[in-house]
């Protein structure tokens, strides 16, 4: 039954319960009965068969963590053989600011039993949970230039904002960014977009306040260069009289996609995803109509598009992550957008296209 009950922080109930024997002092001193009911009061309790918690437990008959001043009123006579009148209930829950017809809550009446002197056990109060942090990324190494990589940041409990501090080795160059509670996916995590545009180690701190929760160290390695394949080649032999000569016919080159569905579906059918990249860079620029689905941070981009935001937007039967440049607001998820945009890269985990808003 206890078990019920949490209090706040011991400092946060000691302080509280400071007040209301404060208040008891001051009624007592310009009250002569209310002095002689705090004295029968604390006789009362300590002779009663049972502890002052089991006491409060049984107050609370409905369990809903108010004791009413009925409940109070009940006790007190089983205590005493006698149902007190009501200006005793009136007065009993004066001490703490509250009214009978309302109720006072079981943690301010524990607050009160221990103004009058009653301990109140320790295991009864809140244990702050140590804060610890996590990073993980996706998909795993190893990490390539361009390659948009998933950051998702952890917190063992609630936290009212973090910094993330990103260090690249070979450039000696440092970011941090700060972000608030309200910019935060959740209360105990938050997912970022990373998008390192050069080969080095990158290394994320998650920082609250001074203290660095947690450390992750990215390789990022130069893109992948297909090898081209060296053919070769017979040497021409002259024609004879008697072989005509053919005329050459060229094979039809492939049209190049025209709308950004047929862009994406081009992609898709790539077996390389340097074909597929290089596909998307050589594209023109398209437009994107569509609605937002997802919204995350991107920290490092291109220049112009770092500490923004890359959004997913349904266009028709295919999902676009658009890296936005850097600005103060961007499109909430639900809101039907309509925007220029470059093709940029190709995600062979996700089977989306990737592009910069223009």
């Amino acid at each position: 039954m206890a078990a019920n009950i949490v209090l706040p922080k011991k400092e946060i109930f000691l302080a509280r319960s400071q007040a209301i024997g404060a208040n008891v002092d001051k009624i007592t001193k310009s009250n002569r009965m209310a002095k002689l009911l705090v004295d029968n009061f604390r006789g009362w309790v300590s002779s009663a068969a049972v502890s002052p918690l089991e006491l409060t437990v049984r107050m609370d008959k409905d369990q809903n963590g108010l004791i009413s001043g009925d409940e109070f009123a009940d006790l007190l006579g089983t205590m005493t053989g006698e149902r007190p009148p009501g200006w005793v209930t009136e007065l009993m829950f004066s001490f703490a600011g509250a009214s009978p017809d309302i109720g006072i809550a079981v943690g301010e009446w524990l607050a009160l039993l221990a103004a009058l002197g009653v301990e109140v056990p320790d295991d009864l109060f809140a244990s702050e949970v140590p804060l610890t942090g996590a990073i993980s990324i996706e998909p795993d190494g190893p990490h390539r230039v361009d390659e948009t990589l998933t950051v998702r940041l952890s917190f063992s409990r609630r936290v009212e904002g973090y910094d993330l501090v990103v260090e690249q080795e070979g450039a000696n160059d440092v970011e941090r960014l700060s972000v608030p509670p309200t910019e935060m996916d959740g209360g105990t995590f938050d997912d970022l977009e990373l998008t390192p545009d050069e080969a080095d180690r990158y290394t994320l701190r998650l920082m609250h306040g001074d203290v660095c929760l947690a450390t992750s160290v990215i390789d990022v390695r130069g893109a992948v260069l297909e090898p081209t394949p060296i053919v070769a080649e017979e040497p021409e032999r002259p024609p004879t009289p008697s072989e005509p000569t053919e005329a050459v016919v060229e094979a039809p080159v492939a049209p190049s996609p025209n709308t950004l569905a047929d862009l994406v579906d081009h992609l898709a059918e790539c077996k390389l995803r340097s074909e597929a990249i290089g596909a998307a860079k050589a594209a023109p620029l398209m437009m994107l109509h569509g609605i937002v689905t997802e919204t995350s941070t991107t920290l490092l981009g291109p220049e112009g598009y770092r500490n923004s935001e890359t959004l997913v937007v349904q266009a028709g039967a295919h999902l676009i992550e658009v890296m936005m440049k850097t600005a103060e607001r961007y499109p909430e998820i639900g809101t039907e957008v309509s925007m220029t945009v470059q093709p940029s890269d190709w995600s062979l985990a996700r089977r989306r296209m990737m592009a910069l808003e223009h």
